[in-house]
């Protein structure tokens, strides 16, 4: 054999090595474990294990949906965080096939602001514009003072602090950024507060006037405030001239 034809068997050789090397890694890539409905559930249903059965996929499709899709967006339960939801309830009815997603628990899923409330709390919007707030640019996690106001009978008003040190779960926009303030357009701030507390403010909302004062998280002293009342004055009567 001469050394022509040797060299042409060995690269042969390397290349049925590299080929069957690609099928091998074709035929074994890496899957990731997901879960799927084994029935139809309804609402409300608590989520064990024998809801489901499970099925493999391409990992890579997972890491891809992880890429494309923001923290809060649903998401595939794998193996890896299973644990997360066993326990939990259905936000929503399932029907059989369908693919465990992280936004079917009512603990991991649902809207930003769901996810963020503490347990028992409820989320409020107080309408506001900036010069109501304190600060136009409060994000999630700030704390604000929420003080009250009402008109009472024989002209008294009365001033309250309804709530100190709450925070701040979103902020609603009627512009993003005005470029003459540097800052956006408020129209609305959502407030975390308790199921009592909530029924109150409503009705500070809609029968008096709520305001907000920013406050330092972490560095701020809660005390009793008592409120304050005044006598409003009522509008001067014009005089003819003469």
């Amino acid at each position: 054999m001469n050394r022509t034809a040797k060299i042409t068997l060995v690269v042969i050789g390397i290349m049925s090595i590299l080929v069957g090397f690609g099928m091998h890694s074709y035929l074994t890539e890496a899957r990731t474990t997901i879960y799927l409905f084994a029935d139809s559930f309804s609402a409300g249903t608590q989520i064990t294990p024998d809801m489901f059965v499970s099925d493999e996929i391409e990992t890579r499709i997972v890491t891809r949906q992880l890429q494309m899709r923001g923290e809060n967006d649903p998401r595939f339960i794998t193996a890896y965080n299973i644990d997360a939801v066993i326990g939990t309830y259905l936000r929503t009815d399932v029907v059989v096939g369908t693919v465990l997603l992280s936004s079917h628990s009512m603990e991991i899923g649902g809207s930003p602001v769901e996810i963020a409330l503490t347990p028992g709390y409820v989320a409020v919007t107080i309408p506001a514009i900036n010069i109501d707030v304190g600060n136009p640019l409060l994000s999630y996690g700030s704390r604000v003072n929420i003080y009250t106001s009402f008109s009472l009978e024989n002209q008294q008003a009365i001033t309250a602090m309804f709530a100190q040190y709450v925070r701040v779960l979103d902020i609603q926009v009627s512009q993003p950024l005005d470029t003459e303030i540097g800052a956006p357009i408020l129209s609305g701030i959502i407030v975390e507060v308790s199921a009592e507390q909530s029924l109150d403010l409503m009705h500070a909302i809609e029968n008096g006037k709520v305001r907000l004062g920013v406050v330092r998280a972490g560095a701020y002293e809660i005390i009793d405030i008592p409120p304050v009342e005044s006598v409003v004055s009522e509008p001067m009567n014009e005089q003819p001239l003469h």
